[in-house]
């Protein structure tokens, strides 16, 4: 009788978490992306406001969303975060010191630039550097405003950080804003745990 190896858990080698504000496009940028169903936790929110989008958003995340993607560099998993700080800590739990950050961030409110500053300080983007891209969202919808005001706020904490312009809508903008993250090398950092994957070993017959 033959063995045959029956492998649980992740089988991304990468991995590629998107974080940022309320109703930035998280979630929507996971399915926009993702090759399988996306396991989401969203829930109907009631009386939840983000800066952006009051009153017009049904639902929010209060866990952790995941997708995969099978692009270039082979799997990649896909995390969408809460955007709430009440759940800074399931996030931080959630992504592990290998894993590349995409910060989404609106790009037409008027206080769009305090707004990212104030997520890269919420982030410790300083010492993020390279690990760290920062994706604006709806920057066609700015009459006052371009990338290269995102850029000069991206440089009081460091010039690698990259800058993208994306809508979580569009698959081709996500598959662009996440090859950038992972083209950059991973920040060296005190090692972490990692998903553990276990080999079952089933008898065919």
């Amino acid at each position: 009788m033959k063995e045959r190896p029956v492998v649980i858990g992740n089988r991304a080698r990468r991995q590629v978490a998107f974080v940022g504000p309320y109703g930035v496009g998280k979630t929507t940028a996971v399915r926009s992306l993702s090759d399988l169903p996306v396991v989401s936790t969203e829930v109907r929110t009631i009386g939840v406001r983000g800066a952006a989008q009051p009153d017009t958003k049904s639902s929010t995340t209060v866990g952790i969303d995941y997708g995969q993607w099978r692009g270039p560099e082979g799997v990649v998993g896909l995390y969408g975060t809460p955007g709430q700080e009440r759940f800074d800590t399931i996030r931080n739990q959630a992504v592990s010191a290998s894993t590349s950050l995409v910060l989404l961030v609106f790009g037409h409110i008027d206080n769009a630039l305090d707004e990212a500053d104030r997520w890269l300080e919420r982030l410790d983007a300083g010492e993020l550097g390279i690990k760290l891209t920062v994706a604006v969202t709806r920057l066609q919808d700015a009459a006052d405003r371009d990338l290269d005001d995102f850029r000069d706020v991206l440089d009081r904490y460091d010039t690698d950080i990259a800058l993208e312009s994306a809508d979580p809508r569009n698959r081709d903008d996500i598959a662009r804003v996440v090859m950038s993250a992972l083209r950059l090398p991973a920040l060296r950092r005190p090692k972490q745990p990692t998903t553990t994957l276990h080999v079952v070993r089933e008898e065919v017959g």
